[in-house]
């Protein structure tokens, strides 16, 4: 077990986030992981949502709005990370450059989900709520 108390809050969000690549790239390799609005709102709607990521400077105000609504009224759990460009490298959503083959351009990415799928993810997301709890309570004090 993982202990919270000594670590600053620079470091906790670290440590979140080493969790959430995790989580990500797992669901990557198992094909449960969903990118986009159109397709994240789909998905929870059809109640496959197990967590949703969502980056906080995303560009339209709506997209946030709409995001934070449905995770709410579906009880799907909402983490928020700091960059578009970096969940997008964690997504690995890569295109191309026209010039050469061996050069990519991150895709920036606003929201993606990791969908259900049998208990594949209970421990990771049971690993990162309880840290994102302690770190919100050691925070309060």
């Amino acid at each position: 077990m993982l202990k919270l108390t000594n670590m600053s809050k620079s470091s906790k969000i670290v440590l979140v986030e080493k969790f959430l690549k995790l989580a990500i790239k797992e669901a990557y390799s198992k094909n449960i992981l969903v990118c986009g609005i159109n397709e994240i709102s789909k998905k929870i709607i059809e109640g496959k949502g197990l967590l949703c990521i969502l980056a906080k400077n995303c560009q339209i105000k709506n997209y946030r709005i709409t995001v934070k609504a449905l995770c709410w009224i579906y009880n799907i759990k909402l983490i928020l990370i700091r960059c578009r460009k970096k969940l997008g490298r964690i997504c690995k959503l890569l295109e191309r450059h026209k010039s050469s083959r061996s050069k990519f351009k991150i895709i920036p990415c606003s929201v993606c989900l990791i969908m259900k799928k049998q208990n594949d993810f209970s421990s990771f997301l049971y690993k990162l709520t309880k840290i994102k709890k302690k770190s919100k309570t050691s925070h309060r004090k």
